[in-house]
């Protein structure tokens, strides 16, 4: 259910973020160690970097235009939360979040 609720918030929020490390250079090619036995993994300096960045995402406000209001995608999450809730609870239609820009 978890990734479910995250989905529509993939665009949005995960793809443009890593679209935005990679542009910008913030996390690069050598950020990523190549183990044999445990496959790739990102550097210490590099997850430092794109949790900082992640968060940055997260709680920035943006108008939502579909209500006028200003959101954080963590506020969205949140708001879809509950939502399930009720769906779950009281048999309510479940309605996505779409993300305008």
């Amino acid at each position: 259910m978890a990734t479910d609720l995250i989905e529509e918030l993939r665009s949005p929020v995960t793809d443009r973020l890593v679209l935005y490390l990679i542009n910008l250079g913030v996390i690069r090619p050598n950020d990523f160690d190549d183990e044999a036995e445990k496959g790739v993994r990102m550097t210490k300096k590099a997850i430092n970097a794109y949790l900082k960045n992640y968060e940055k995402f997260m709680n920035a406000e943006f108008v939502d235009y579909k209500n006028k209001q200003y959101k954080s995608f963590r506020k969205i999450l949140r708001e879809n939360v509950l939502q399930v809730e009720k769906c779950l609870l009281n048999n309510h239609e479940y309605q996505p979040f779409i993300f305008y820009s």
